[in-house]
């Protein structure tokens, strides 16, 4: 696509998420990228290191993603730019991200739900899920629910970038995205995501921590050994143990933590099994 029509598509798109149109079309566009995985990730990638840059300069500013699915936490470079905002001590990003009214915080309800859809999107391996779950759980972001899947999504930082997504659907893999300096458009959009934000729902992040806790416990260690092992071949077996009932009384716990991570799997009989990232995990900790 000519950069005309990109530049186009891109006041449209501004206009359409409530962005006059005398200031839509006088952004400087640093970046942008069709609807191309691979497009994508450059674009994203230079977002990264702008985000890297104000941050050593101390001028992150207001720092919002208006999202859908919050996918862009799965990303490695933004998470470590989450976790040294953290340690910092700096305001972190707050995300605007979808949670239906049945998915509960409680029993790894909001882990499972999030894990399924960002798994879409790919893991390299289950450590980097493993250290999103920790990054989230350590509050190196403020999560809010709120349902933006219909709306035209961004990111602002810095109090004058922006990075803007073309209108797609929620589970597509790859959109139309801009990277774009401008100090009036950032400001509009930061306008827009502050009364989302007074509208959302509060999401307690400790629970992500809870569930990583959970992995490293004496009890799903003892967990993954008996079903490796082949002492144990089904759930009640495993949960009736006496080296397991007798030392922790949320062994079913345990179990749910190992199986949502994708550990341990469970046939439609009820036969438990370790999977390869299971072992991997397992020798990890040895």
């Amino acid at each position: 696509m000519k950069d005309k029509s990109q530049k186009d598509l891109l006041i449209d798109t501004l206009v359409q998420a409530g962005v006059p149109l005398s200031d839509a079309g006088k952004v400087e566009i640093i970046d942008c990228a069709p609807d191309n995985p691979t497009e994508n990730s450059r674009v994203h990638a230079k977002t990264n290191a702008t985000i890297f840059e104000l941050l050593q300069k101390n001028e992150l500013g207001k720092c919002v993603h208006v999202t859908g699915g919050a996918r862009a936490l799965t990303d490695p470079y933004h998470r470590q730019m989450c976790e040294a905002m953290r340690s910092k001590h700096i305001e972190p990003f707050q995300v605007l991200c979808y949670k239906p009214n049945n998915v509960k915080e409680e029993s790894w309800g909001l882990v499972d739900w999030n894990l399924r859809r960002w798994v879409k999107k790919g893991f390299s391996d289950w450590r980097q899920k493993l250290l999103t779950l920790n990054m989230i759980g350590t509050q190196s972001v403020d999560l809010k629910s709120y349902d933006e899947r219909n709306k035209i999504q961004y990111s602002v930082f810095g109090n004058r970038y922006v990075q803007v997504q073309g209108e797609h659907e929620d589970s597509a893999l790859a959109k139309y995205v801009w990277l774009i300096k401008s100090d009036n458009v950032n400001s509009w959009l930061t306008e827009f995501a502050e009364k989302d934000l007074q509208n959302a729902a509060e999401i307690d992040e400790r629970c992500f921590k809870d569930f990583v806790s959970a992995l490293f416990t004496n009890t799903a260690r003892i967990m993954l050994y008996k079903i490796m092992e082949g002492k144990v071949s089904t759930r009640d077996q495993l949960l009736a143990d006496e080296n397991i009932s007798f030392i922790d009384p949320d062994a079913s716990g345990k179990l749910a933590a190992l199986q949502v991570m994708g550990f341990v799997n469970e046939d439609a009989i009820g036969h438990l099994a370790i999977t390869s990232d299971g072992r991997s995990f397992l020798r990890e900790q040895e």
